[in-house]
């Protein structure tokens, strides 16, 4: 996806966040961010929003040796494991695919920044909005009958919360004899799952194998993938793709069926798809027109 106007302030407030988050001294923040917005306003519109994103929080990260989101992270998985049989009771109400779609989206309403949001959480009522969301755009018909005509099923996560969500699609996936392959990122970006969270989440309980795609960004960029992944990516026969940064890089990808479950959260992407901001979508990729 290419970088729109819309795509700077959102860096611009990601970069603030995370400088934040770190133990740099001020003048340490001030002249990264400086710097950093000279670099971003050289580089649009010719580079991806994502490629800015990775490097931007990859240099945070080597230059604080910390992760910003690191609590953020923790937070959402104390969160998730504590309700974990809400989820599980919802689950077992219903096998029908739109049923466990909805499920699955509700992963996306959770957004957790501090020990005080945490406590002001009910799981309950995030269950109720997400499971009466209606789809904005819905392939799941589409999406039914490509899930019927699959063997290998790549499943690429996105949040370090949302994954408790996707273990039980997963499951479900499972129990349709379908082998799954669910993947992290490669190291520590945002708040998305690695493998310590997917572990923390016993996903692998319901999958054939999870792996790291061997890169660090918040998203899917396949060139930069582990040749483990490329190998995986190669044999699946659909692809379930998790979030807006897998979006953003998989969105002019015709090579697989991939379909993109999420919830739009910026003007960029609700543009792109023709959407409202909150919209939850189930989008197949053959189906997309992108500029």
């Amino acid at each position: 996806m290419r970088t729109f106007p819309e795509c700077v302030p959102c860096l611009m407030s990601q970069m603030l966040y995370a400088l934040e988050k770190t133990s740099l001294m001020k003048d340490e923040k001030n002249e990264f961010y400086y710097r950093w917005v000279k670099e971003i306003a050289k580089n649009v519109p010719q580079t991806t929003p994502m490629e800015l994103a990775t490097s931007l929080h990859k240099e945070i990260r080597d230059l604080s040796g910390e992760d910003p989101y690191k609590e953020i992270k923790e937070l959402s998985t104390k969160l998730l494991k504590k309700n974990e049989r809400l989820i599980r009771s919802h689950y077992k109400r219903s096998q029908e695919l739109s049923d466990i779609l909805s499920l699955v989206i509700c992963g996306n309403l959770i957004d957790i920044k501090s020990h005080a949001e945490l406590g002001r959480l009910n799981m309950e009522a995030i269950l109720e909005k997400g499971l009466s969301k209606k789809f904005a755009i819905d392939h799941s018909e589409t999406f039914k009958k490509r899930i019927e005509d699959a063997n290998n099923i790549l499943y690429l996560g996105d949040n370090a919360g949302e994954i408790y969500f996707d273990k039980y699609f997963v499951k479900w996936l499972q129990e349709k004899g379908k082998k799954v392959y669910f993947v992290v990122r490669g190291d520590n970006i945002l708040n998305d799952a690695t493998l310590k969270e997917a572990k923390e989440c016993n996903i692998e309980d319901y999958c054939f194998k999870v792996i790291n795609n061997g890169h660090h960004a918040p998203g899917t960029m396949i060139k930069e993938c582990s040749e483990e992944f490329k190998k995986i990516y190669k044999k699946a026969d659909l692809v379930i793709s998790k979030g807006q940064g897998n979006l953003e890089t998989l969105i002019d990808n015709r090579e697989k069926d991939i379909f993109f479950l999420l919830l739009t959260k910026c003007p960029a992407i609700s543009n792109l798809l023709g959407t409202k901001i909150k919209d939850a979508v189930i989008v197949y990729n053959m189906k997309l027109e992108t500029e």
